[in-house]
């Protein structure tokens, strides 16, 4: 699989986050939460809270794909789901 087609199993704007925000080489993780934060917040993210609280929910997307987007190694797709878990806390301060 490509990356390309790989990546394309995550939707936007959840794609563009895990891309802009999440790589492993520029990993922004306190600029994403002042972003979230943000008044424009609705305007930028779009669905990005739903649509992250529902990869952690169903446990996708893949492996591969997140690593298509952000370079970031999983040994398994728990480990993932804990990452994503992490992202979560890290901007929203709440259970899902």
């Amino acid at each position: 699989m490509n990356s390309t087609s790989g990546s394309n199993e995550i939707p936007e704007p959840l794609r563009t986050v895990m891309r802009d925000y999440l790589h492993v080489e520029w990993y922004e993780l306190h600029e994403l939460a002042a972003d979230v934060k943000a008044a424009d917040c609705e305007k930028k993210f779009g669905s990005f809270k739903l649509q992250l609280r529902a990869a952690i929910l169903t446990g996708t997307p893949s492996i591969e794909a997140v690593y298509a987007l952000t370079g970031q190694e999983f040994e398994s797709q728990d480990q993932l789901v804990t990452w994503l878990k992490e992202v979560w806390a890290s901007l929203y301060h709440e259970g899902l």
